[in-house]
């Protein structure tokens, strides 16, 4: 059956993975026969809690999963009264985007949705490439580092003025404000709508803190004593116990978060009012704290865990005492049946709340769609309270896998109680930053993020100073936007 070719495979995969951890034991300080044999069991255990669950992670399945019309040649354009939509999602996450369009077509009959997904670690090429050639769909998600090359390139519709009409069933003063990110240039014009998001903050296993003998992040909170300090004992705990501490996503955005703990900034104005990309002295201080703890061994960098065995799988294994991650992780968490709960990221001075990423995709519509009134009205569906509601609702007893990016639908997070301080996210999203706003305007700039991710990569991966390598970084930047500036 296809569930038994599915499962064979996955365990070909997770042995790929397991046989991976043991080659590079030798590169792992202080490892032991006794400690990776613990390790490999416990991502054995992984595997099989994983295999049952079909949650919404980010990193989720890569698999093109498409659900279609009958007769649909995938070719691109419309067929007849078929409106072709499109976003990357795994399996779960195919489940919960189809709600809001299964009602959106049961609700009129001017066009039909046709859902075709895709694998999200090819999903921008293949979009950037149908869109060239004209064979896109006629409405897709855009991610917030992928919205400003399509503004820039001229491929998807301004909204401004349909959203205005009666037509649409959204306005843009319902969205939180913070979430624009790119998809809002600098003149006010929007090109795309938060399809929902993600606040990023810390999750724990309670249960872990007690065995390690830690303080819970949640009594040290209560005790305004959340702090860089506090945070840092409790890694060590980790580590005293065999445990990753921190695991330290590979992007950018990761070090952004602890410079916001430290009350930095990266993004200045020059003389001239153009964007400069320079750390103050508290951004310094931030990304300090980051590489001391990468060399110390308290942050784990994510980029270079063992395939096939990312974050998630190091949190439900147990292997790690902090993951950071949206809301995503939740529904795998609870159906694998792990103890966990949500924690702020800390600050340095224990200021509580400081401003964290919010984690955003944008709904756009191609600008040569031959269907793209018919668009604009689904968009703005999809993205209502009423399109939101129809996906982020809890079912079966799991928790949506995002937050609204609409006002007025705070009960969807907090109902249920799931974890239990599920409300830090409605906190963090009312606190943070998207990508492409004031304090990271990094996706304004095509492709900036990955050619600077690439330079602090000397820090995370090869032990090379703060010093000698943000010099780089800062001049790379500053190249690549007096080039963008210059067209």
């Amino acid at each position: 059956s296809n569930f038994s070719s599915t499962r064979f495979f996955f365990f070909v995969y997770c042995a790929h993975g397991i046989n991976t951890l043991v080659r590079n034991k030798k590169r792992k300080r202080e490892n032991t026969m006794k400690k990776s044999t613990k390790r490999i069991s416990a991502m054995i255990l992984a595997a099989f809690m994983l295999l049952s669950v079909a949650g919404c992670t980010s990193g989720g399945d890569n698999k093109d999963n498409s659900s279609q019309s009958a007769g649909n040649d995938n070719k691109g354009g419309s067929s007849g009264n078929e409106l072709r939509f499109t976003s990357w999602a795994n399996t779960g996450e195919i489940k919960v985007l189809s709600r809001a369009i299964d009602a959106y077509n049961e609700k009129q009959s001017d066009v039909k949705i046709v859902f075709e997904s895709s694998a999200s670690d090819t999903y921008e090429q293949k979009l950037i490439t149908a869109l060239s050639g004209g064979t896109a769909w006629d409405a897709f998600y855009a991610g917030d580092a992928t919205i400003s090359k399509l503004i820039q390139n001229g491929s998807i519709e301004k909204l401004n003025d349909f959203m205005a009409t009666e037509d649409s069933f959204c306005k843009v003063e319902d969205f939180a404000d913070g979430l624009w990110g790119a998809a809002r240039t600098d003149d006010g014009s929007i090109y795309g709508l938060p399809v929902d998001c993600n606040p990023t903050l810390l999750y724990y296993q309670p249960k872990m803190m007690e065995e390690i003998g830690a303080n819970n992040p949640q009594d040290l909170w209560d005790a305004d004593n959340w702090n860089w300090d506090t945070f840092d004992e409790i890694l060590s705990k980790g580590l005293e116990a065999d445990k990753q501490g921190f695991l330290f996503g590979g992007d950018n955005l990761s070090v952004y978060r602890f410079v916001s703990g430290a009350g930095g900034t990266m993004w200045q104005k020059d003389a001239e009012g153009n964007d400069l990309y320079q750390f103050d002295e508290k951004a310094k201080e931030g990304l300090q704290y980051c590489a001391d703890r990468l060399a110390d061994g308290r942050f784990t960098y994510s980029g270079l865990l063992p395939e096939g065995q990312g974050e998630d799988a190091q949190f439900i294994s147990g292997l790690c005492v902090f993951s950071q991650a949206g809301r995503w992780n939740t529904p795998s968490f609870v159906e694998a049946g792990v103890d966990h709960d949500y924690i702020p990221y800390p600050s340095k001075d224990g200021t509580k709340f400081p401003p964290s990423q919010i984690a955003t995709a944008y709904a756009a519509v191609n600008k040569n769609s031959k269907l793209k009134d018919e668009a604009l009205k689904f968009i703005t569906y999809y993205c209502s309270k009423d399109g939101q509601t129809d996906r982020l609702k809890d079912s079966d007893g799991k928790p949506g896998n995002a937050v609204p990016s609409i006002n007025g639908l705070e009960n969807l997070v907090t109902e249920g109680g799931i974890p239990e301080h599920a409300s830090y996210l409605l906190e963090v999203r009312d606190t943070g930053w998207a990508l492409g706003s004031d304090f990271a305007r990094d996706s304004i700039y095509p492709s900036l993020d990955t050619e600077i991710k690439a330079i602090f990569e000397e820090i995370w991966v090869n032990g090379k100073s703060v010093d000698e390598i943000l010099p780089k970084v800062e001049e790379k930047a500053n190249e690549m936007i007096k080039e963008f500036n210059a067209q």
